[in-house]
């Protein structure tokens, strides 16, 4: 009689973990955590990220920058004519903000005799192309470590389409 109670606990625990591990296989519990999704910047995002890194960027409305500028559209393309495998990275949006960019520091150098050749010596119309949710690595390098991002920033010249530069950024 006292070995009742036992083996309907036991059967209990039986049902229990069996139903947890089926409910597990069904997928109702997942076993892999949920990626957070990157929310694409505004003008105003990239404008406070760069400032951090000593860069400026005054955002400009399209409108007002002229006809002899790329469209956004235009200026998408030349991110992936630059990187041809970049939907391998399988960005989640793909956003595009105008503006003007200039590295203040190197201005402030040059009125004291510096010499550089950086086209952001003073300010130059540019479109940073912002591809979110692509897990990218950066360099490291002089005994940094190397971190994964989940945004590929890429600066396009506004005027002829060139690639100026990139950079990874983490949200």
């Amino acid at each position: 009689m006292k070995k009742i109670p036992w083996l309907v606990s036991g059967l209990v625990l039986v049902a229990f973990f069996g139903s947890c591990w089926m409910m597990g296989r069904l997928g109702v519990f997942p076993s892999t955590p949920v990626q957070a999704q990157s929310i694409p910047p505004n003008a105003a995002q990239i404008q406070k990220d760069l400032a951090s890194q000593s860069i400026r960027f005054d955002p400009v409305e399209p409108l007002q920058a002229g006809t002899a500028i790329l469209s956004e559209d235009q200026a998408i393309a030349a991110v992936n004519h630059a990187f041809p495998r970049l939907q391998e990275l399988k960005p989640t949006a793909t956003t595009a903000n105008l503006g003007r960019l200039s590295k203040p520091l190197l201005q402030a150098g040059l009125q004291e005799g510096m010499i550089s050749d950086d086209p952001f010596v003073n300010p130059k119309l540019v479109w940073i192309v912002t591809l979110s949710g692509v897990q990218m690595k950066s360099s490291g390098g002089n005994g940094r470590p190397v971190l994964v991002s989940n945004e590929l920033n890429v600066v396009i010249d506004a005027s002829t389409g060139d690639r100026l530069m990139d950079y990874v950024w983490t949200r």
